[in-house]
């Protein structure tokens, strides 16, 4: 039975499993193949498992399009391979969108941006003014679609009812708004992450929203990294979100400071007024120590000469005597005796 177009979603509609599978297939060395995914029996499709939750659901679909890229590039050696990454992928996803292994039945609610505290005021603070978009209170609807993640249909976004994380989800109101305003969600987010300022911004946003929940703030940002597709220093082997957000997140922009040192090279260096006022300051010293050093005999002056030399017209100390030789009568054990 052949399935309608519109009841077939793309790989890229579910941006974690997306993100995890390039990551991985990556990694293996094989290229990710183009999976559809559907609600109804299809060949051509992979088809999401009826009665289990979102997160079920989308580690399923994780297995699908990792094993059928190895299978495709015909690396059956790397199956173990696989295995591995795929069970640590999949307690990934567990951790963002929860752990429940049955969809919940809940009813249809029709909500505002306004009743979520970090996507609003992250879309109001940080996101509007930081791409230059016109900031609304959208309308949010959520639905019990498996093949519905987050997305924006007549100006109303639908977020997915069974995904149990808040900061995934949060993330994911975020990424409708984005999208309900015209602009790249990915493009967005990338600004969001490499800008210093607005990810100061949200890192703070984040800790007094969440109360300091480490795990919902890894939850967000690691929603984030997926929308923005970027990959950070996260390892998905350690299966360990804890670092998620402090990884790379400087440097797209570090090459910054080499730059601006690079232009403002050309006026910078010592004034010539200081230059000359000091200069012979600075040659009477050479000389004395320069002089000193050929009356030792030495072919460089050692540090304490030159610091004896320079201090001559403050000090009256013997230049006989080394400092050494002035602390030998001073030693502990010496007093102790």
């Amino acid at each position: 039975m052949q399935t309608d177009n519109k009841s077939q979603r793309p790989l890229s509609e579910f941006p974690l499993v997306n993100f995890l599978c390039k990551n991985i297939c990556e990694d293996l060395g094989v290229p990710l193949t183009k999976v559809k995914v559907s609600n109804d029996f299809n060949d051509s499709c992979f088809h999401l498992p009826i009665g289990s939750s979102f997160s079920n659901g989308q580690i399923e679909l994780m297995k699908y399009a990792i094993y059928n890229s190895c299978n495709a590039a015909g690396r059956r050696d790397l199956v173990k391979s696989a295995e591995e990454a795929v069970a640590a992928a999949s307690g990934v996803i567990q951790m963002i969108y929860g752990f429940s292994g049955v969809a919940k039945n809940q009813d249809v609610k029709s909500v505002r941006l306004d009743q979520f505290p970090v996507p609003f005021l992250c879309a109001r603070n940080i996101v509007s003014p930081l791409c230059e978009i016109k900031f609304c209170n959208m309308p949010i609807l959520f639905v019990n679609d498996n093949l519905t993640h987050n997305k924006c249909v007549d100006e109303v976004a639908h977020v997915n009812a069974n995904i149990f994380s808040k900061g995934a989800l949060d993330c994911m109101v975020l990424a409708c708004f984005i999208e309900m305003s015209g602009h790249d969600v990915k493009d967005c987010f990338v600004k969001l992450i490499t800008n210093r300022m607005g990810l100061r911004l949200l890192n703070q946003l984040l800790a007094d929203c969440y109360e300091s929940d480490q795990n919902e703030c890894d939850n967000f940002m690691m929603m984030a990294y997926s929308f923005a597709d970027i990959r950070t220093g996260f390892d998905i082997k350690s299966n360990d979100l804890s670092h998620v957000k402090h990884s790379s997140f400087t440097a797209p922009s570090f090459w910054i400071f080499g730059l601006i040192e690079k232009m403002l090279a050309p006026v910078r260096g010592v004034r010539d007024n200081i230059a000359q006022k000091w200069a012979p300051i600075s040659n009477e010293i050479w000389e004395r120590i320069d002089s000193r050093r050929k009356e030792m005999g030495l072919p460089h002056a050692p540090m304490e000469v030159m610091l004896r030399v320079q201090s001559e017209p403050f000090s009256s100390e013997n230049d006989s005597e080394t400092l050494q030789s002035r602390l030998e009568d001073v030693r502990l054990w010496k007093i102790m005796r």
